[in-house]
């Protein structure tokens, strides 16, 4: 995921150009770049109707007690509730 998103990243700032950053000031992390949000708003697009997707024409089909999702909202609210109840570790 980081590889995919520093290189949408660097191909958006090409465009865009490298003077909107927001800087850090203890340099540990690196700069959130214009592109790098771009990049991450596109990953997360693409991860919820890909999610929804499947949920809808895989999991409903396999698992009788599961529904299709009505929204994208539910999605993501599902989404967070994992993340939330089964944190990863770095």
């Amino acid at each position: 995921m980081s590889n995919i998103s520093s290189f949408v990243g660097q191909v958006i700032d090409s465009f865009v150009g490298n003077q909107d950053t927001f800087d850090n000031t203890d340099n540990k992390r690196p700069k959130m770049t214009v592109g790098l949000v771009v990049a991450m708003v596109l990953y997360l697009l693409l991860v919820l109707f890909v999610g929804k997707s499947l949920w809808d024409n895989v999991m409903c089909k396999v698992v009788d007690v599961c529904k299709p999702m009505p929204s994208l909202l539910h999605f993501l609210g599902l989404v967070l509730l994992i993340d939330l109840l089964i944190p990863k570790r770095i």
